[in-house]
């Protein structure tokens, strides 16, 4: 079976259908959907998602088509802090125009050895990812995921291409879906602001009670997949002296390895304070 392209009539009729679409606000609304039916058309994606990010709020979800039943369970652990490791969500507030990235582009190496990879690609049976990420208006970043299972193959150079040469498309469906969307009511937009804060907040405190803040830094980089190398390299300071804070850090926390630490900061955020100035650690030892 040959891959689809750009030139497959098939795609062309995706593009119809997408651009039927955008002549009422009904059909508007359905563009995410419509958009992502094309790209996985497209990608051979196992499983799509369609996010908005925002800097002062959690995600919100537009669209999910999950393959994989782990996958669904992790995504509302994902909601409730485990984005804030992402490291496509890292990245989208620094993008001034729609962006593919590849996760084999932006992480290290070390980076699929970490307890983040384990414990959201491994463990939801995903094999890779491409990201599109659209600024949109109002500081939030539109965010497509496009995922491929275990029992897949990698994305390929060409199909990359083919994905990247598409973006001016896909910010555009994008920004047309969201410039009808109407703002939260505001309670519930102060609810998301505050938990984001708190989240945000406990993520920056996690340990604070029981380390110094050198290894509280260290710790930061050590949830986010950073290896002892990339984080000395960061820090300006020799891996050997990174190896003995994390040597302290774990004694301190009373855990023996890097699955452990990530364990205990996820468990920690489930009881974060509401407005997450202690550190989450306190509370979850009580």
């Amino acid at each position: 079976m040959h891959s689809p392209t750009i030139q497959t009539p098939e795609w062309y009729r995706y593009l119809a259908e997408l651009y039927d679409q955008a002549g009422s606000q009904k059909g508007r609304a359905a563009m995410p959907e419509k958009l992502a039916l094309a790209l996985q058309y497209l990608s051979r994606a196992d499983s799509i998602l369609v996010m908005v990010y925002f800097p002062n709020k959690r995600p919100v979800l537009l669209y999910a088509d999950i393959d994989h039943s782990c996958r669904k369970n992790n995504f509302d652990e994902y909601l409730q802090g485990f984005y804030l490791l992402d490291p496509f969500y890292q990245m989208a507030f620094s993008c001034s125009d729609v962006t593919l990235f590849h996760l084999q582009d932006i992480c290290e190496n070390s980076f699929f050895d970490s307890e983040y990879y384990a414990s959201w690609y491994k463990q939801s049976g995903l094999k890779d990812e491409v990201n599109y990420l659209i600024p949109l208006e109002g500081e939030a970043v539109a965010a497509i995921s496009l995922s491929r299972n275990m029992d897949n193959s990698v994305f390929s150079t060409s199909k990359i291409s083919q994905l990247d040469i598409i973006k001016p498309l896909i910010s555009n469906v994008m920004k047309c879906h969201w410039a009808d969307q109407n703002p939260l009511p505001a309670e519930e937009e102060n609810r998301e602001q505050d938990l984001h804060g708190a989240l945000c907040k406990a993520m920056e405190n996690f340990g604070r009670s029981l380390l110094t803040d050198r290894e509280v830094e260290i710790t930061q980089f050590l949830l986010r997949g950073y290896s002892i190398k990339a984080t000395a390299l960061k820090l300006d300071i020799a891996p050997s002296t990174i190896k003995v804070h994390r040597k302290h850090i774990y004694k301190k926390l009373d855990i023996t390895s890097h699955s452990e630490l990530f364990s205990l900061f996820i468990d920690a955020l489930s009881v974060v304070s509401k407005d997450g100035e202690d550190d989450p650690l306190l509370r979850y030892h009580q």
